[in-house]
């Protein structure tokens, strides 16, 4: 089988890796300079700390003020005579740190205190270098705000800079690695990923973990300073709208519980490792294996949900601005209800075991911006941190793809749950009443996990806030008419959220549908005659998660949604067939 080798993937890949050490020499030459600053004022701190202090006379003082677009900066400006050993010295040095600035109120303060020296004619004091008694000081101490202004120019620059050369620097001799697997299997593609050889894959969770604490940090830094200037914006100079900044403060917070849950489960379960029993997994046939996770834990009350999906992922580029999209193409699930070892000490031990179907794309990375990626991944509710992990994994098209493929179920009969229908209501929420004349009465409420309705209503009530904020300053219709389209959009969100229902009644040989996304609505019958069909749909996709929508298919073409957001395609596929029975029952009754 003929494999076109990734040149045009590996040319693009080394100009990539050039250009990001290039974009990131700027940032990390701003964090030296910023270094050399700070490093450069806590030495002439040493330095003076031997000077001797003398009495100095000011002659002149004052405060100067530059004002730019934004902001304004201020530096102090003195004049001072003094003597030393005899002989008369005049000094302009004020402090350590030279320069305008706003930061703190530094030059302010010193400013008015040396024009009341000034103005009272008493002397104040003034260190000296006793080998250079030219060199001159009045304020010898570290301004702790500029020192940590300094540092956090250092660790976002100089930290996002280095990051950026860093990862060029890794990603080049990765690429290395790669074309000299490929040069080893030039026809076997799932050899040419140094993390694929030996069929043990780690899962990634520990890059997860560790890129979200520096985001989490980046996030930090850049939005903390926030917490001290908007409550100061808006006392001083009554800037109500500035309140909003505290927003991104928030967001911080946020992405720190992010990190540090995601610290949790990784010193929980460990290194945990998929181990393939043969390489790649095979389209048209199966992809056999178990993960392999070091902890011992409780057996989980809703069992162990393996779930393998394949996905693309595509990056888009509009103007300057770039985005990154995946959609999953193909979805397959199993619940296990108990481990290989249980609680062994060798940890816990899942089997994985799937058909993976003739007509599915196989893995791709030719081209950086629109992959084809395979990811296995285990999950698990349990007391405390739940699992959650999930590895990316080879499967390929190869000589034993067939296209009559059958798995052998019974081999996971013993471990895996069986799939009944109470369960899968009990998941979705769902309430099922049996009519005394024969039928069934279905009602299932919204869906949608609680942690997207409840972010989706944070926002709606940011962005109301805001609004108010904005018509009692009275701002322009260009502003309110964007943030009114935003909040808009957001309500008929967080109203399709909050508010969605479906309700199915069958019964005489009639299907009743009542409900939608923004609630009960009208109800509407239809015949057992008139019903053509009825088909499961991919419905909305949250991360890695695509729920399965059921849909009734009318004589006239036309469809219509039974239910919305149920979790995996076999669990639509008993509740369709719970309603399918009903209907034939009642048809023919």
């Amino acid at each position: 089988m003929s494999r076109r080798g990734p040149s045009a993937l590996t040319s693009r890949s080394r100009l990539g890796g050039g250009c990001l050490v290039l974009f990131g020499l700027p940032f990390a030459a701003v964090g030296v300079f910023m270094g050399f600053l700070a490093s450069n004022s806590i030495l002439r701190w040493n330095e003076m700390r031997s000077w001797r202090e003398v009495p100095a006379i000011i002659l002149e003082a004052r405060l100067e003020a530059s004002s730019g677009s934004d902001s304004t900066t201020y530096g102090v400006k003195a004049l001072y005579e003094y003597s030393f050993e005899g002989q008369t010295y005049r000094g302009e040095r004020v402090s350590i740190h030279s320069g305008k600035d706003n930061i703190g109120s530094f030059h302010e303060r010193t400013a008015r205190e040396l024009q009341g020296y000034r103005d009272r004619a008493e002397p104040f004091r003034c260190f000296v270098d006793p080998e250079e008694p030219q060199r001159s000081i009045l304020y010898r101490e570290l301004r702790l705000g500029l020192l940590a202004f300094y540092g956090l120019f250092v660790l976002l620059f100089g930290g996002v800079g280095s990051g950026i050369m860093v990862l060029a620097f890794r990603g080049h001799k990765k690429l290395k690695a790669h074309e000299k697997l490929k040069e080893v299997a030039p026809e076997e593609p799932w050899r040419w990923r140094p993390e694929w050889v030996g069929g043990k894959i780690v899962s990634g969770h520990r890059k997860t973990m560790i890129g979200t604490w520096l985001f989490a940090a980046f996030w930090n830094l850049i939005s903390s300073p926030l917490v001290f200037l908007v409550p100061k914006e808006v006392l001083e100079k009554k800037n109500y709208p500035a309140l909003l900044g505290l927003l991104f403060p928030m967001i911080g917070a946020g992405l720190l519980v992010w990190a540090i849950r995601a610290t949790l489960q990784w010193r929980r379960f460990g290194r945990t490792v998929f181990e393939m029993a043969g390489i790649p997994g095979v389209i048209g046939g199966p992809l056999r294996g178990i993960i392999r996770i070091p902890s011992r834990f409780p057996t989980p009350q809703d069992g162990f949900e393996i779930t393998l999906n394949s996905v693309r992922r595509r990056r888009r580029r509009t103007g300057k601005s770039r985005s990154t999209e995946e959609k999953v193409l193909w979805q397959d699930q199993r619940i296990l209800e108990r481990p290989l070892t249980g609680n062994a000490l060798s940890g816990t031990v899942l089997p994985v075991l799937f058909a993976i179907p003739f007509d599915a794309q196989e893995s791709n990375f030719e081209d950086p911006n629109d992959k084809i990626l395979w990811r296995l991944r285990v999950a698990a509710t349990l007391p405390g941190v739940d699992l959650d992990e999930s590895f990316e994994i080879p499967i390929y098209r190869t000589d034993e793809s067939s296209q009559d493929f059958v798995l052998e179920e019974g081999r996971l009969s013993e471990y895996e749950r069986p799939s009944r229908l109470e369960d899968v209501l009990r998941r979705r929420g769902a309430v099922v009443r049996k009519l005394p004349a024969g039928g069934a009465s279905y009602f299932f409420p919204s869906g949608a996990p609680l942690a997207q309705r409840l972010v989706i209503g944070s926002l709606l009530l940011v962005c109301s806030l805001a609004l108010g904020i904005l018509v009692r300053q009275g701002a322009g219709l260009l502003p309110l008419f964007i943030v009114g389209l935003f909040e808009a959009f957001l309500g008929a969100s967080a109203a399709s959220l909050w508010l969605a229902q479906y309700r199915v009644e069958i019964r005489e040989g009639e299907v009743t549908l009542q409900g939608g996304l923004f609630g009960p609505g009208r109800p509407r019958t239809f015949r057992a005659s008139g019903i053509v069909s009825f088909k499961i749909t991919t419905g909305a996709q949250t991360g890695s998660r695509v729920s399965h929508d059921l849909v009734l298919i009318l004589s006239g073409g036309k469809q219509h949604t039974l239910v919305r957001a149920v979790g995996s395609r076999r669990e639509a596929e008993l509740i369709l067939e719970d309603m399918k029975r009903h209907l034939s029952q009642t048809a023919i009754d």
